[in-house]
């Protein structure tokens, strides 16, 4: 929803926000990496006018705040993963056009990959 109602000057916002991101991935600082990331997020859900839900995921981002971290640096710390800033990169150009049938196939990608990730983190530890 927040595709569709987002403004310009938001978009705009948002692609600093994105910015800021790759700059901190290039500089290997995963909490700055983690506060543009939910930043730039941010300006997308409140564009949906739901801030029952903007708070909803708040809170579950401070719940799982470490478990980010460790994530974002393991990612980091593969060769060749863009997955910290592929699918924010399209979620702006998709907020930019207004599409939310693009940002809701972005989201779903990003979740498949979430979990194909942890799958494979599971397996190749042991952990189940």
């Amino acid at each position: 929803m927040g595709a569709q109602q987002i403004g310009p000057a938001d978009v705009d916002r948002m692609q600093t926000e994105y910015e800021l991101m790759r700059a901190a991935i290039a500089e290997r600082r995963v909490v700055a990496l983690l506060d543009h990331d939910e930043a730039l997020l941010t300006i997308l859900y409140e564009a949906a006018a739901n801030p029952v839900l903007v708070d909803s995921i708040r809170s579950l981002w401070q719940h799982c705040r470490a478990y980010k971290i460790v994530g974002a640096q393991g990612t980091l710390d593969t060769a060749g993963d863009d997955s910290l800033w592929r699918y924010q990169e399209r979620l702006v150009e998709a907020a930019r056009k207004g599409d939310a049938d693009a940002a809701v196939a972005v989201n779903n990608e990003s979740l498949i990959d979430d979990v194909a990730d942890q799958d494979s983190t599971r397996h190749s530890t042991g952990c189940r």
